[in-house]
């Protein structure tokens, strides 16, 4: 099942080229979904940052085969993948995160993965600046 759940205020905005936040949403919800064998995947959109600067912060949140701690920096590099998703997806190219992390950092944003270890899910966060 999926859940959304948007904190976000209507009025709120962010500057970005739509067509690719729309890919990097699109890369990140197809992901959960491809690596997670069933369970819930959450996706909110809430704000952070601090007084200085506000942001609004995307995450994806599944129940799917996890992340080792030392994939965790590969991730988003070119063409690299872990091990256990290249078993699950054998025909991934290991570009889809490496172009979220390029147009987030073109947006002045940051992306992350948080993820407790294998068999226990992660959490994908993009944070881009609120105008």
């Amino acid at each position: 099942s999926l859940k959304f759940k948007n904190e976000v205020l209507e009025n709120t905005v962010i500057t970005a080229d739509f067509d690719k936040m729309h890919e990097v949403v699109i890369n990140l919800m197809d992901n959960a979904i491809k690596y997670s064998e069933g369970g819930e995947i959450e996706a909110w959109l809430r704000f952070g940052g601090d007084i200085r600067q506000k942001t609004m912060v995307f995450s994806v949140k599944d129940q799917g085969m996890g992340i080792k701690p030392e994939d965790i920096k590969k991730l988003f590099v070119k063409f690299s993948r872990s091990d256990e998703a290249k078993k699950i997806r054998p025909d991934g190219m290991g570009l889809g995160l490496f172009l979220v992390k390029k147009v987030v950092h073109d947006h002045k944003g940051r992306v992350w993965v948080e993820s407790p270890g294998l068999g226990k899910g992660s959490t994908f966060f993009v944070e881009i600046p609120a105008v």
